[in-house]
């Protein structure tokens, strides 16, 4: 569906438990999430940042899928506690929203509103950020 296969992705369908490698603990809950991806080359993007409200920081994803042109594609996670997501959405003619699920951090979603549409960050460099605001090293951007 999405071009050439990644060894490291699913199958088609459901992600199936320790379909992407990892074996999940006999004791332990894992939780699973697909989202879709979207960079287009005109400036259209669908971007994800998952949020783990009990661990507290950005959680990268397993694994991912791409189309040839890396254009389309969707990105797995799997963590032990339920997830979160922050939407970075753009349009092909420049407009960018945010939105983000009830339970994200307000502070999370006002720097990432900040960064994405105000400073037009780039979204692995929004996703920088908010982990840095997270860790509490500073130096992070300021609106203030």
């Amino acid at each position: 569906m999405y071009g050439r296969k990644n060894p490291t992705a699913p199958e088609t369908g459901a992600v199936a438990a320790g379909g992407l490698g990892v074996t999940p603990p006999d004791t332990a809950k894992q939780y699973t999430y697909v989202k879709r991806f979207r960079w287009t080359g005109m400036g259209g993007v669908d971007y994800w940042i998952a949020y783990c409200p009990t661990c507290e920081e950005i959680v990268p994803p397993v694994s991912s899928r791409r189309s040839r042109r890396g254009t389309h594609g969707e990105d797995y996670w799997v963590h032990e506690h339920q997830l979160v997501f922050i939407k970075l959405w753009s349009s092909n003619s420049g407009r960018r929203a945010v939105s983000a699920d009830e339970g994200v951090l307000e502070e999370l979603k006002e720097q990432a509103e900040f960064l994405w549409c105000i400073l037009r960050f780039p979204p692995d460099l929004v996703k920088k950020e908010l982990r840095t605001l997270l860790s509490g090293e500073g130096g992070g951007i300021d609106e203030r």
